[in-house]
C-alpha cells in the first residue's frame, strides 16, 4: 500500500543520513592523515556540501556508494603511511 511505500523511503532516508554523517567521518579522518589541522575546516566543508547533506532525501544508491569510497580511501590513506 501507499503508506508502507512511505515508510519505506523514510526509514532509507534516514539510514542514508546516517550514511552520509558517518561520510563526513571519514572525509574528516582522511584529512587529518594528510596534514591534522585540515581536519576540522575539511569536516565542516563535508558537512555543508550540498550534495552530500540533501543527497540522503532521495531514495538513490549514491549515499551508499560515497560511504564505501570514502572508508576505502581513508583506509588505503592509513596504509599508506
Amino acid at each position: 500500500t501507499e503508506e508502507s511505500i512511505d515508510f519505506l523511503e523514510t526509514q532509507i532516508g534516514l539510514i542514508q543520513s546516517v550514511l552520509a554523517g558517518l561520510t563526513v567521518l571519514a572525509v574528516a579522518l582522511c584529512a587529518r592523515a594528510l596534514d591534522p589541522r585540515w581536519m576540522w575546516p575539511t569536516a565542516l566543508l563535508a558537512a555543508l556540501w550540498p550534495n552530500l547533506a540533501l543527497r540522503p532525501t532521495t531514495v538513490m544508491n549514491e549515499t551508499m556508494f560515497v560511504f564505501f569510497l570514502s572508508w576505502a580511501l581513508c583506509q588505503n590513506q592509513g596504509k599508506a603511511r
